[in-house]
């Protein structure tokens, strides 16, 4: 009876036990030390793992992340990411499992107004994240346009192409005489040549004077004008094409008032300091008649010429300047007299002490 009680406990023993292989060892436990033979087994797991690690690392198979290079250590940071997201996720879901027990024993469920509070600040916070990213991707746009309008004036800036080039580009593969390829090519050095030339001209005047030289009326007869846009705007074209005379002159058909107003006035040449911010009296002559102005100079040209702002008479002695500034170029021999600086009244109203009433003013 013994040895049969001894036999059926030998087999429920062998029943119970497990095999675990560390190498060629094998190790044996009874079913009453499970949670031993898992620890150990996990000490056993750590150990060989730690042990192929340093195996890899002195045979270099396995590196640190500062001997790296960039595109490596970037994919090695990127999956350490990968693995603490999961890693989180995993306990996450099992903190959700096991429900905490309060001191009354019943589980701490958020409900009512604490369960709304949390809800609202996480959609608060989800809100101003979203505001967050949204200004940082307009930021973004905004220094890609700056970027792109820099390289686009770079692009401007840049020399232009030659001559030669232009015909060949504009031709192609087509076959062409050589009159009109060369026809084509003085045209492109000419133009070219001609923007150059403008580059040179600072002044208005000197641009002005250069619009007259380069316009005609044959290229506005063909329609040409869209063409001289990089050589004369399209307002100093107009005012070269008109027929108008930029600086008035005494004519000989001047009735007998003007030599007697002229014989009042000083002769021009006496006139000689004149400065910026100086009042003068401006004769401009007519076809029929001689009229006088009041202005100011506003700068002083090498050709002995003056740009002058215009002033409206309002009163018997008194004096405006217009709501539109009304300013033009005028020789030296046009400007009659100096005055002294004016008093200022109400209402922006001018008021010379010199006696102005041998002037038509007007």
């Amino acid at each position: 009876m013994d040895k049969l009680k001894k036999s059926s406990g030998n087999t429920a023993k062998k029943k119970h036990l497990k095999k675990l292989r560390k190498g060629n060892k094998i190790v044996v436990t009874v079913s009453g030390n499970v949670e031993k033979t898992c620890q150990k087994r996990k000490k056993l797991r750590k150990e060989k793992k730690t042990e192929y690690k340093q195996e890899m690392r002195e045979k270099g198979v396995i590196k640190s992340i500062s001997n790296l290079s960039n595109r490596q250590q970037y994919i090695r940071r990127k999956q350490w990411k990968k693995d603490s997201l999961n890693y989180r996720k995993r306990k996450s879901l099992q903190q959700a499992k096991e429900t905490r027990v309060g001191s009354r024993g019943s589980p701490r469920i958020q409900s009512g107004r604490k369960a709304a509070k949390h809800i609202y600040s996480s959609l608060r916070y989800k809100l101003l994240s979203m505001i967050a990213k949204s200004l940082k991707q307009a930021r973004k746009i905004e220094n890609l346009r700056k970027e792109n309008y820099r390289l686009k004036s770079k692009d401007k800036s840049k020399c232009s192409l030659s001559p030669a080039t232009k015909v060949r580009k504009l031709i192609g593969r087509k076959k062409m005489s050589p009159e009109i390829r060369k026809n084509l090519l003085l045209n492109f050095a000419f133009m070219s040549g001609l923007e150059e030339n403008k580059k040179v001209f600072k002044k208005e005047k000197e641009r002005r004077l250069f619009a007259t030289r380069v316009s005609n009326k044959i290229i506005k007869k063909y329609q040409m004008i869209g063409q001289l846009k990089n050589l004369a705007s399209n307002k100093n074209y107009k005012k070269a094409l008109e027929t108008k005379k930029m600086h008035f002159k005494r004519s000989y058909k001047d009735s007998f008032t003007d030599t007697d107003s002229d014989s009042n006035n000083p002769p021009a040449n006496a006139i000689k300091n004149i400065f910026q911010n100086d009042y003068v009296v401006i004769k401009l002559a007519g076809k029929k008649s001689v009229r006088f102005y009041v202005g100011v100079i506003i700068s002083q040209d090498a050709f002995d010429e003056y740009t002058v702002k215009f002033m409206r008479k309002c009163r018997k002695d008194k004096f405006t300047f217009p709501e539109n500034d009304d300013i033009a170029e005028v020789d030296s021999s046009n400007i009659v007299n100096v005055l002294s600086q004016p008093s200022l009244k109400k209402r922006e109203q001018y008021v010379f002490n010199e006696n102005l009433e041998q002037y038509n003013l007007t």
